[in-house]
């Protein structure tokens, strides 16, 4: 069946779920003990880690206030920051063995229906709940059924991958909710039961100079899309030539007016192609105000609810495509006057991720993105919001509103993690070619 609209429920297997956690750890994270420290030897993707995380650091008394809201007589919806594709759900994973390691996650669609019947079985089998656009009903309840069982969930507010490890993206309001669902239904049962929102925040930093890995990779990325390479020994200033030739051209598509982006600041380029797609792609499926994110649903709801062949589709997924792809290029990349090796990076995954396809490095890039170098990761747990308390004092709490704040809060704290990490240890900058005055940028993405 199409993954956009086939829910099957997940069969959980507890003795399989604790047997992957050292996997998780070691081939996925971490990288074989002794053997990833030997020259050559450490290249090899299962010696090394496929996510190159060589150090994790998740303080004791991290661990233990996340630990303090979850269990039984507790809903718990674990809610991490999503930078990165695949080296999160890794450290979802190393996360939840530590505090709840029969949790449900939530994946796409994509991922847990769309790889053949035998991985969906080992999918389900580890809990996993699919996300399907436009008609999560179903996920949803069954996430409810698991917190109050008190397995705890997880889920990526943000949504989508972002590749900001600094920034983050608006959250959806689905978490709060499934929690306030779940502290209805649990306080009809038992008296003093409690709901929480666990948000956890990471960032990751290169333990090594990464400069030469970071051209190899831009010119990969020019090659790969018959880009003009840009002669620099810079990686910024590769990776926003990059961006600014694929601006020009979608611009040049989205747009046809007549004007020559080629002197733009790619800013302008970035907020012309997302406003006008914006403006194309409502007047098309008849969409009528509502935020970024009611678009968004119903762009995909109405995309899922209609045949490939059907008149609009292919030009509604067209746009959709190129709108998706510059919304996730956001303001926040061009306030910094500096940026960091990390920084780049996360520019030449987004690029890959949004851009590049067709072969198979690329098709293996979409679902394990390697790393320039070797990281370290640092964990911290932002402070739970207790969902009972907000319905004793308001029968009528506002989930948009709750999840308003709960990304204040992760943003805090990341910053104040960002800044900590900094003091200690500063990460290798550049002058930020993206940077403009912000007078130059209108639009919030």
């Amino acid at each position: 069946m199409n993954h956009c609209t086939y829910f099957q429920t997940p069969t959980p297997k507890p003795l399989l779920m604790s047997m992957l956690a050292p996997v998780t750890e070691i081939f996925f994270l971490k990288g074989l003990p002794v053997l990833r420290h030997i020259p050559f030897l450490n290249r090899v993707p299962g010696v090394r880690g496929l996510a190159k995380v060589c150090n994790i650091d998740f303080p004791h008394a991290e661990r233990q206030q996340l630990k303090n809201v979850a269990g039984n007589h507790m809903a718990t919806f674990f809610l991490p920051n999503h930078p990165e594709f695949f080296t999160d759900w890794m450290i979802d994973k190393y996360v939840l063995a530590r505090i709840s390691p029969n949790a449900a996650c939530w994946a796409a669609g994509s991922i847990v229906n769309g790889m053949g019947k035998i991985m969906q079985r080992f999918w389900l089998n580890n809990n996993l709940i699919a996300q399907i656009p436009g008609r999560s009903r179903q996920g949803k309840q069954y996430s409810v059924k698991a917190a109050l069982a008190g397995q705890g969930v997880l889920l990526h507010p943000e949504g989508r991958v972002s590749w900001f490890g600094n920034s983050i993206s608006p959250l959806f309001s689905g978490a709060a909710e499934m929690a306030i669902d779940a502290c209805i239904k649990g306080s009809a049962v038992s008296a003093g039961f409690q709901s929480w929102l666990a948000p956890v925040i990471w960032k990751l930093r290169f333990m090594i100079d990464v400069k030469d890995n970071l051209l190899d990779e831009c010119r990969y990325i020019e090659e790969r899309l018959e880009l003009q390479p840009w002669v620099s020994h810079c990686p910024a200033r590769r990776v926003y030539m990059i961006y600014h030739q694929l601006a020009q051209r979608d611009y040049g598509e989205i747009m046809c007016n007549g004007d020559s982006p080629a002197d733009f600041h790619l800013v302008q380029l970035r907020d012309g192609i997302v406003e006008e797609s914006r403006k194309k792609l409502a007047d098309i499926i008849s969409f009528a105000g509502g935020d970024q994110i009611a678009l968004i649903r119903a762009i995909r709801k109405w995309l899922c609810a209609r045949n490939t062949d059907d008149s609009g589709y292919a030009l509604v997924k067209r746009i959709f495509g190129i709108y998706e792809c510059w919304l996730k290029l956001k303001i926040c990349a061009f306030i910094d006057p500096a940026i960091s090796q990390e920084g780049i990076a996360e520019h030449l995954k987004r690029i890959r991720a949004d851009f590049c396809g067709g072969s198979i490095r690329d098709c293996m890039n979409q679902y394990i993105p390697q790393a320039a170098g070797s990281r370290s990761a640092h964990i911290r747990t932002v402070d739970p919001v207790a969902i009972h308390d907000l319905l004793h004092h308001n029968n009528k709490p506002d989930p948009a509103q709750i999840m308003g704040t709960v990304r204040q809060s992760m943003q805090k704290r990341l910053n104040n993690l960002v800044a900590e990490l900094e003091q200690k240890s500063p990460s290798l900058k550049v002058s930020s070619p993206f940077y403009v005055n912000s007078g130059l940028y209108h639009f919030d993405g």
